[in-house]
C-alpha cells in the first residue's frame, strides 16, 4: 500500500526540547497484527483451555458439593405458608425422618444420618425480578419525603419468600464418592415427596391411632364403643375431605369418591353396629358383668363432666351474642334533616360466634343422649341374667366380621386420600426441578456454563493486551523511521538499506557511528 494513500493515525510525544509527530499507517498497525497474531492465538488458546480444565477439575472434586433444585407451587407458599396454613420450615427438606427414609431405601447405615445432614445446605432461589423490586421500594423509601412516609412503609413493607430452594450436599468427610453423593441426594428429594404428603395430607394420624387398637383386649359393649368411635372419626375425616373437593374426585386406586365412602361408613355404623350393639344391650352379652357396670359408670361421670363445661360455654356464647354490637352503617340522604337511614348489619365475628354456638350446642346434645344410653346399660346389666353361652359366640363371630369391615374401609379413605392429595390437591405442588449429577458430561457442561463470564473476561483482557502491543510495536517502528529521515536530511545518516525498519537495534548504532564520524572529521578540518 502507498504511504500516501494509506490511512494514518497522528500521535504526538512531547518533551523537554521539542514536539515530535508519529504517523502511524492502518498497513503497519495491520503488518503487526499479522506477525504477533499466532502468539496472541497461542496464547488464548492456552488461556481458554486451562480454565475450561480447572473447571471441570473443580466440578468434579469432592470439595464441591452435589446440589439439586426443587419447587413449591401450592398456594400460600409465597407468603411462607405450608399448605395447612402453618409456618413453611424449609429445613424440613434435610429433615432426619427424610434422610433415613433415603438411607435406607440405598442400604446404608443410619449412622451416616447425622453427617448427611451437616453436610446438606439448603438456599432459597429469589428471581432477578424479585430483588429488582425490593431494591426500587428500598430507593422510593430512602428518597421519599416525610409527608409521604407512612405510604412508602407500607409500600416497604414486602417480604420476598422463595418458592424455590437449591440443595447443595458437600460430601468430602463421608468418605462417598460423587455418584453416590449424587444418588443420596436425589433419593432424599424423592423421599421428601412422600414426607410433604404424609405431613400435609392429614391421613397419617387417622391410620396409626385406629390400627393402633385391638378390639379382643376389651369387653364386648366396649368394644363396640371402639368401633363406633373409629367409624365416627373416619366420618367426620371424610366430611372434611368432601368439603373441600370441589371436583369430585374419584380415586383411580379405589373408585371411590368422598361421598361414597361417606355413605359405606354411615351403611358399617347402621346395618352392623347398631344391630350388633342392640343384640349385645338386649341379651346382657358380657364377659364381666360387675367390670361392664363399672365401665359404664366412668363413661357416664366423664360425660356429666364435659356436659358441664359444654352448658358453661354455651351460656357465655349466648351471653356474648346477645351482647355483641354490629356493625352500623349509616346512609346519609341529600341533606334534609331527619332522613339520614341507619341500619346494622352482621359481622365476620358475629357470624363465627353463631357458628360456634351450633356446634357446642350439638356436643352437648350428643353428650346427653350417651349419658342416658350408658344409664339405660346400667339398668339392664343389673336387671337381667347375663347372655348364654351361644349367644356369646354369635357376638364374637360377628365382631370378627366388624372388624374386617372396619379395617378395609380405613384403608379405603386412607387409599383414597393419598390418591387425593398427590393427584389433585397437591398435585404438582412439589416438584424436582434439577436432579443431582455426577456424570462427566453434566458437569463438563456445567463447568463450560460457570466459566463463559469469566473466559470471557480474561479473553477480552488478552485481546487488549495484544491490541496495546501491537500498537505500541507499530509506533515504536514509526518513529524510527523517522528518525533516520531526519537524520539522514541532517547529513548523517548514510545506510540506505535499513528503510524498512526492519532492523532496527543495527539502525541504532548505524545513527550513533554517523554522528561519531561526523564529529571527527569536524575536528580534523579545524586542525
Amino acid at each position: 500500500m502507498d504511504y500516501k494513500e494509506s490511512k494514518n493515525l497522528n500521535i504526538t510525544f512531547k518533551n523537554d526540547e521539542a514536539a515530535q509527530e508519529v504517523i502511524v499507517t492502518f498497513g503497519g498497525i495491520f503488518q503487526k497484527l499479522r506477525k504477533y497474531f499466532v502468539l496472541w492465538f497461542a496464547v488464548a488458546a492456552i488461556a481458554g483451555v486451562l480454565m475450561l480444565v480447572s473447571g471441570i477439575i473443580s466440578k468434579n472434586s469432592p470439595k464441591t458439593p452435589v446440589s439439586g433444585l426443587v419447587s413449591f407451587t401450592y398456594k400460600g407458599v409465597e407468603k411462607g405458608k405450608a399448605p395447612d396454613g402453618s409456618k413453611f420450615d424449609y429445613n424440613s427438606l434435610r429433615s432426619p425422618a427424610v434422610i433415613t427414609d433415603a438411607l435406607k431405601e440405598l442400604n446404608y447405615p443410619e449412622k451416616m444420618v447425622a453427617g448427611v445432614r451437616a453436610g446438606i445446605l439448603i438456599e432459597g432461589v429469589i428471581p432477578a425480578d424479585a430483588i429488582d423490586r425490593i431494591t426500587t421500594y428500598k430507593s422510593v423509601y430512602e428518597n421519599v419525603t416525610s409527608g409521604a412516609l407512612s405510604a412508602a412503609q407500607a409500600m416497604l413493607d414486602v417480604t420476598y419468600y422463595p418458592t424455590q430452594y437449591e440443595l447443595k450436599f458437600n460430601y468430602a468427610d463421608l468418605g462417598i464418592s460423587r455418584s453416590e453423593a449424587a444418588n443420596i441426594l436425589n433419593t432424599m428429594m424423592e423421599c421428601y415427596r412422600d414426607y410433604f404428603f404424609e405431613e400435609y395430607g392429614f391421613n397419617e394420624a387417622l391410620g396409626s391411632s385406629v390400627a393402633a387398637l385391638d378390639y379382643t383386649n376389651y369387653d364386648y359393649a366396649e368394644a363396640i364403643d371402639m368401633f363406633d368411635d373409629t367409624l365416627s372419626t373416619m366420618s367426620s375425616y371424610v366430611s372434611s375431605l368432601s368439603s373441600e373437593d370441589t371436583s369430585r374426585f374419584r380415586s383411580t386406586k379405589t373408585g371411590y369418591t368422598f361421598a361414597d365412602l361417606k355413605k359405606a361408613i354411615a351403611s358399617i355404623r347402621e346395618m352392623d353396629l347398631d344391630i350388633l350393639s342392640s343384640y349385645i344391650t338386649v341379651n346382657n352379652v358380657t364377659r364381666d358383668k360387675d367390670r361392664l357396670v363399672a365401665y359404664y359408670q366412668y363413661r357416664i361421670d366423664n360425660l356429666t363432666r364435659s356436659q358441664t363445661v359444654y352448658e358453661e360455654e354455651l351460656a357465655t356464647i349466648t351471653e356474648s351474642i346477645a351482647q355483641y354490637e354490629k356493625d352500623q352503617i349509616i346512609v346519609f340522604s341529600d341533606g334534609t334533616e331527619g332522613m339520614n337511614t341507619q341500619f346494622t348489619e352482621a359481622s365476620d365475628q358475629y357470624d363465627k360466634m353463631v357458628a360456634q354456638k351450633i356446634s357446642v350446642q350439638s356436643e352437648l346434645s350428643s353428650t346427653k343422649q350417651r349419658i342416658v344410653y350408658y344409664q339405660e346399660r346400667i339398668r339392664s346389666l343389673k336387671s337381667k341374667l347375663v347372655g348364654s353361652t351361644d349367644k356369646v359366640q354369635k357376638v364374637e363371630d360377628e365382631l370378627v366380621l366388624l372388624n374386617e369391615k372396619v379395617d378395609k374401609m380405613i384403608t379405603l379413605v386412607n387409599d383414597t386420600a393419598d390418591d387425593y392429595y398427590e393427584n389433585e390437591s397437591l398435585a404438582g405442588t412439589y416438584n424436582v426441578l434439577v436432579p443431582a449429577t455426577a456424570s462427566v458430561a453434566a458437569t463438563s457442561f456445567s463447568a463450560v456454563k460457570s466459566i463463559i463470564i469469566p473466559a470471557f473476561i480474561v479473553e477480552a483482557l488478552i485481546v487488549v493486551l495484544y491490541l496495546c502491543v501491537v500498537l505500541f510495536e507499530a509506533i515504536k517502528e514509526q518513529h524510527l523511521v523517522n528518525r533516520k529521515k531526519k537524520l539522514a536530511a541532517e547529513g548523517v545518516w548514510t545506510d540506505d538499506e535499513s528503510e524498512d525498519g526492519e532492523d532496527d537495534a543495527d539502525d541504532e548504532k548505524t545513527v550513533v557511528l554517523s554522528k561519531k564520524e561526523k564529529r571527527e572529521k569536524s575536528s580534523k578540518k579545524d586542525s
